[in-house]
């Protein structure tokens, strides 16, 4: 039954290219490369997040070709939103050239939404892919939970 974790595979990757969605983690995956290509705004990043006490989390740079690295790109940057924000918006770390990098509430509000659904999936694909044999009686009510929750 390990074909069960594939075929989830199988249904993400077209999910990501519906054109919203793909334009969306393509504006997030720029704003993490504008993060990880800076080592002033990196820098200024750890040290608010020190002054907010949190997790001193650095950016994770999604990969196209992996979805599941996506999910956690997607998951941190939701994670880091009050920090990105700031330091995007403090003119005396980021260019006035770079603040259209900066999503818009919206965008965070569905970057959220696409990271939870994602979220579930890599779930249900790691532990379908530990287990040897899945029964059906194990399948039915994962697949069950997911029509519900997505």
């Amino acid at each position: 039954m390990r074909c069960f974790g594939h075929t989830i595979q199988l249904c993400i990757k077209p999910c990501l290219k519906i054109p919203a969605i793909a334009k969306l983690t393509s504006r997030a995956r720029k704003l993490v490369g504008h993060f990880k290509h800076s080592t002033t705004i990196t820098a200024e990043m750890r040290k608010r997040q020190k002054l907010l006490g949190l997790r001193p989390n650095e950016l994770i740079q999604g990969v196209v070709t992996r979805w599941n690295s996506t999910q956690l790109m997607l998951e941190r940057l939701c994670e880091q939103r009050r920090v990105i924000t700031d330091v995007m918006l403090d003119t005396t770390v980021t260019k006035k050239s770079d603040t259209h990098m900066l999503l818009k509430d919206h965008e965070w509000d569905y970057l959220l939404e696409i990271s939870a659904v994602l979220k579930q999936m890599s779930h249900v694909t790691t532990y379908m892919c530990l287990k040897k044999d899945v029964s059906a009686s194990v399948m039915l009510p994962i697949v069950h939970g997911l029509l519900k929750n997505t």
